[in-house]
């Protein structure tokens, strides 16, 4: 019987014959492909700039860096994600703030960002978290009403949309991830997109060790070597072209799932919010826990060599990180995430996914469901 990945990358001839084309000409650190992928991420999320840089948490980490925060200065963010969403916070030396999710999109709920404003806060960072968008018809009203700064994580999300625009194009700042779990991947990598040029600029610099220009050797500012390859980008520029039917697949499979899950008692699926368009980088499911022991029937799924995952097993706030920096989260501060933690459970979606390996996974689960 073979196993079932969460995810999985589809590479193929054109992905293959770009990274031929890149070994072979000599130029590994930003070519030909690095400079078409940004112009490409400029036009698709109507940007005026974008940077490729090495992963989605350097793009974050850069983005706090960018907009200047400092350690007064109070950010807000969701503590049901992946830790760069806040671990950026914490190496721009500001403080971290949390506001608790919506429990149908685990999205960052507006109405409790408002709840956490202070004369101290000076941005926001949302989180289109499994691929769904954040709200930001909300989001961007408080950002206007309160004069903050926003960043838009999309790391999960290409391809998304709120509202018809695209994500990535939202906030003063966006950040993708092209990791290999994401819906299109470079192996690893990541990009900012913003309409700024004073901010273009000092990305610029910070990523290539405060130069003015690449090999220039005046430095101008404190920067970093932050390029990504070249090898890596001419899989992205491939990877690009084929985002739409992506999409088209991943929410295809999406809709099998729902069809075929749908009407369990106790099981929770994912839902497509008003005027949003999921990208299903990951298909997660909620099991009551009055009901259901989830952790068990993903020990069991994993027997039978499905790969299912938790994301994420642990509200960011109850991690022993914080200690280190003086914080004094508990047990019970954002119910809505610590609940989430413990019911959702992600199934395996990608495009490469199969019919009968669907069909596998569906009945698998509902067995499972039934003896427990």
């Amino acid at each position: 019987m073979n196993y079932i990945p969460i995810t999985k990358p589809t590479i193929e001839e054109e992905e293959i014959n770009n990274m031929n084309e890149v070994l072979t000409s000599g130029m590994l650190v930003y070519g030909r492909h690095g400079k078409e992928v940004e112009s490409k991420l400029q036009l698709l999320c109507n940007r005026k700039y974008a940077v490729l840089l090495p992963s989605g948490t350097t793009s974050l980490n850069i983005a706090v860096s960018i907009l200047g925060l400092k350690s007064e200065d109070e950010v807000i963010t969701t503590p049901f994600t992946f830790i760069s969403s806040a671990s950026c916070i914490l190496t721009s030396g500001a403080k971290v703030v949390f506001a608790d999710i919506d429990p149908q999109s685990f999205n960052i709920n507006p109405q409790e960002i408002e709840k956490k404003i202070t004369k101290k806060t000076k941005a926001i960072i949302s989180v289109d978290l499994f691929g769904n968008p954040a709200n930001y018809e909300k989001i961007e009203e408080i950002c206007r009403k309160n004069k903050l700064l926003l960043i838009e994580d999309a790391a999960q999300a290409h391809g998304a949309e709120f509202k018809n625009k695209l994500t990535g194009s939202f906030g003063d700042i966006s950040i993708f991830s092209f990791y290999g779990s994401k819906v299109i991947t470079s192996g690893e990598g990541g990009a900012l997109l913003y309409d700024s040029k004073d901010l273009y600029d000092k990305a610029l610099l910070m990523r290539n060790h405060g130069q003015s220009d690449i090999g220039s050797y005046q430095y101008l500012s404190l920067g970093h070597n932050y390029m990504m390859p070249d090898t890596s980008a001419s899989i992205l520029n491939a990877q690009l072209t084929k985002l739409d039917l992506f999409i088209k697949v991943r929410r295809n499979i999406a809709s099998i799932y729902k069809k075929q899950l749908s009407g369990i008692l106790g099981l929770t699926l994912p839902e497509e919010q008003v005027n949003c368009k999921h990208a299903y980088s990951c298909f997660t499911v909620r099991l009551d826990k009055a009901k259901y022991n989830r952790d068990k029937i993903l020990k069991n799924l994993n027997e039978k060599g499905i790969g299912a995952r938790v994301y994420y097993p642990i509200s960011l706030h109850l991690h022993p990180l914080w200690k280190d920096f003086d914080y004094e989260f508990k047990k019970g501060m954002f119910p809505e995430a610590e609940r989430a933690s413990l019911e959702v459970l992600s199934l395996p979606i990608y495009p490469k996914l199969s019919q009968l390996e669907l069909e596998r996974i569906i009945e698998s689960l509902v067995k499972i469901l039934r003896l427990n």
